[in-house]
This record gives structure tokens, sequence and C-alpha cells, in this order.
């Protein structure tokens, strides 16, 4: 077994015998259905799992990240918006500053708010405003589109409120088995 591996088990079979209880493996004490699983997420996203008591899904991680400095989103009546959240992924933000203002052009009732880590203030091309950070959990709500690499906590704000979702996941597994999971339920498209 790899070291980690034998590290977890002397330390589970220490534990387990400080409180008079015979030693087993550590994945014994994971998958039995007597210990409760807390899945930071939603079924709806996840494999088909026939309901357990066991299983306890409870949204993302959205809350623990909020600072009191944040500024919550309020639309402008009139306007409709598109959320794009591109992070660090393979989309220069050269490209996006030369083709996302041709998408959503001055004069445009839609608009694209479009948060990366690659800018360090507002910045505005056409009707197109790019920030390093939006309050997505106020925004979100007024979008008529989302638009992102698949990440967990974009993808369940989304699906939690009822916008679709057009998803540009790469080869990392995770994102791409959440657009796969959110085409499948006609969520989006991937």
């Amino acid at each position: 077994a790899p070291r980690p591996w034998r590290c977890l088990r002397d330390a589970t079979a220490r534990i387990l015998l400080e409180h008079g209880v015979e030693p087993v493996e550590p994945q014994e004490l994971i998958n039995e259905e007597q210990t409760l699983k807390i899945v930071p997420s939603i079924q709806e996203l996840e494999e088909d799992l026939p309901p357990r008591d066991d299983l306890v899904y409870v949204g993302s991680l959205l809350h623990s990240f909020k600072t009191t400095s944040e500024t919550l989103f309020e639309p402008e009546a009139g306007k409709r918006y598109v959320f794009v959240y591109v992070g660090t992924g393979s989309v220069t933000l050269r490209n996006l500053r030369l083709v996302l203002p041709l998408v959503f052009p001055t004069g445009s009732d839609t608009f694209c708010l479009v948060g990366t880590q690659g800018v360090q203030h507002e910045e505005q091309h056409g009707n197109v405003r790019f920030r390093p950070y939006w309050d997505a959990e106020s925004l979100i709500p007024h979008c008529e589109w989302v638009i992102c690499h698949g990440g967990h906590n974009t993808i369940i704000q989304a699906l939690l409120n009822a916008v679709p979702l057009l998803i540009f996941p790469g080869p990392i597994f995770e994102r791409r088995f959440n657009a796969q999971r959110v085409e499948d339920a006609g969520a989006g498209r991937f």
C-alpha cells in the first residue's frame, strides 16, 4: 500500500483501539451505512443513486467564501444579462476582449458580465464588463445564460436558479462530468 494509505490505516487503527473497537480498513468506515456522508452537491448532479439514509446532499459551498465587502448585483431595468466565468483557463483575456464585444456590441440590450482573474479592476468593452469578481449568487438569478468551465459552484448556482448553462469544461474530469450531467438533464450544453 502507498505510504499515505498506510499512515491513514495506522492512525485509524490506533484511534479505534483507543476507543475499544477492533480496527478495520478505513474504506469500511467510510462506506458503511451507519457513517453519515455529507455531500457538497445536489443529487441531480451526481450519479443516479437510489435514496440512502447515509447520504445528505447539502448543495454547494456558496456562503463559505463570501466576505462582507462584496457588493450585491443590482440589475438595471430593461437590460438582459449573460454571466461568463472563465477563471484561469486556456481562453486568453486578449481573445475575450476581442471576441465578446463583437457578440455583445454597444447598443444591444444584452450585457455580458465576465468574471476573470485576469483583470485587477473593472473594464468595459462595448456591452462587456470585466471584473475580477462578481457576486454570482446575486447575479445569476438575473441572467438568461451562464457560460462557464463547469466548476461545481457555478453550475449549482445556475441550476438552483433555473438558468441554462453553456459549458466549456476542458480536460478536467469533474468539469466534464458536471457538463455531461447538465446536458443529460436538459439544463444546458457543452
